[in-house]
């Protein structure tokens, strides 16, 4: 599945417009020879639940994100951030935090359109981790990044349905090498593969005179993980999730967009990495600026 995603992002690249393609904040991807910078404020809240008790973590993530539209077909562009948080373990104990620049993300974003009226979208996110991860034992403190780098391929089709778009998308994530991951004081150092998130998601968007308001339902699986540290191997299960997402956007003027985003997620599968249940609240709001 994942090489017939990625031959079929690719495979449009080539070819010329037979329609117009829709447009969605979605599939949203900058006009040809247009920039767009897009800062992103994300707060995250997560619920962990197993036997010894409830986990929580929260997150706040500041991103900066650039695009650039390289013709009517692509777009490509970065997108990086800082990101701080804090862990608190099931049954109380001490708190660990987590802080520091998140992974470097890469981009391509692609269109085409057969007739007037639906659309292809597809394109890959590059993830590279700037370096290794840490984990200090004996401080309580992780760095944000991933210490590996993976690419996530996406294809998807939207079109129109009276005013508002429809449109379904598939995503699957791979890794490219093994994710670093380095505990101190001990200073051992973890060879990571797996848990890679495969997404399937259905939206739709309702326009308004000064923006939109999108939903999207979305099925998530996660594979499962190895870790190999000092020549021992262990596994972790993954599981499925469900997620409800709404982004509302308003346009402040032709070259300022205001942009929302509330993204529920809960578990599917009888079990997620161990834990009995899992749910997971993300409130982001950010501004699009086209210069």
């Amino acid at each position: 599945m994942k090489k017939a995603i990625v031959i079929a992002t690719l495979g449009f690249a080539g070819a010329a417009f037979a329609g117009t393609p829709v447009k969605s904040q979605f599939f949203y991807q900058t006009e040809m020879e247009k920039q767009q910078v897009t800062p992103e404020l994300t707060y995250g809240s997560t619920k962990i639940k197993a036997t010894a008790g409830t986990q929580t973590e929260t997150q706040q993530t500041l991103n900066l994100k650039y695009e650039y539209g390289l013709n009517e077909m692509l777009s490509a562009g970065a997108k990086i951030g800082y990101q701080t948080g804090s862990t608190e373990p099931a049954g109380g104990g001490t708190s660990t935090d987590e802080k520091g620049l998140t992974d470097l993300n890469i981009y391509m974003r692609g269109q085409y359109a057969w007739m007037d009226g639906g659309s292809m979208h597809f394109g890959a996110n590059l993830n590279a981790s700037l370096g290794e991860r840490e984990e200090d034992t004996a401080k309580n403190e992780n760095t944000a990044m991933t210490g590996g780098m993976g690419l996530t391929p996406y294809i998807g089709y939207q079109w129109m349905m009276g005013k508002g778009v429809v449109g379904a998308n598939l995503s699957t994530e791979m890794d490219l090498g093994d994710r670093k991951v380095k505990t101190k004081p001990a200073n051992t150092t973890s060879n990571q593969t797996g848990f890679n998130e495969t997404a399937l998601t259905a939206f739709y968007e309702h326009p308004f005179e000064k923006g939109l308001v999108g939903t999207s339902v979305s099925w998530i699986a996660y594979n499962t993980l190895e870790s190999e540290t000092s020549g021992t191997t262990t596994t972790t299960a993954g599981g499925n999730l469900w997620q409800l997402k709404v982004y509302p956007t308003f346009d402040v003027n032709e070259t300022t967009t205001v942009l929302g985003e509330i993204a529920y997620s809960s578990l599917l599968s009888e079990k997620f990495a161990g834990s009995d249940d899992v749910t997971d609240l993300n409130i982001q709001v950010g501004g699009r600026f086209t210069f």
